[in-house]
């Protein structure tokens, strides 16, 4: 229900963002610009696997649908998972296959298909193929990452630009 709900969210924030009207345009391709910059340092952030560098990028009442890690709500809940699933990994590449971003003057759905390579405690490498949707907010003139939802895919499912 609750993954229901926050697509439903998704779905109404594309809306709400496909109406914008043509006087806004370019002061919208300027915050898509400055989004775009912002979550190749999230995802920079992420293969840093430090645990304050990737929850800078989170609200507070962050809200996590993940495959992997499950469900997520607070930035604390968010942070003990992190500090529990980072030992021993290593991500030394992410690689973004396609994004889509729409943005508003303070909300924006970013929807990314993305392969990154984990080693986990000197292991053999593992790629992991997937796509998300996130839900950003911006506070305190600040984008951050309020929701997300990921999914993977198969080997075959990855999409190249």
């Amino acid at each position: 229900m609750k993954i229901q709900n926050l697509l439903l969210v998704t779905v109404i924030a594309f809306v709400f963002l496909s109406c914008q009207s043509s006087s806004e345009s370019s002061n919208l391709l300027e915050a898509k610009a400055e989004l775009e910059t912002i979550s190749n340092s999230y995802h920079n952030a992420v293969k840093t696997v430090n645990v304050d560098s990737v929850t800078a990028f989170w609200t507070d009442d962050l809200q996590i649908y993940s495959h992997s890690l499950g469900e997520i709500s607070g930035k604390e809940a968010f942070r003990k998972l992190l500090e529990n699933f980072y030992p021993g990994l290593e991500i030394p590449e992410i690689r973004i296959t396609s994004r889509e971003l729409d943005v508003s003057e303070n909300l924006a759905v970013e929807v990314t298909e993305f392969t990154e390579i984990l080693i986990r405690d000197g292991g053999d490498p593992q790629n992991e193929n997937g796509k998300y949707v996130a839900v950003w907010k911006k506070i305190d003139n600040r984008w951050r990452i309020n929701k997300m939802v990921t999914l993977p895919f198969g080997k075959d499912e990855i999409h190249e630009q």
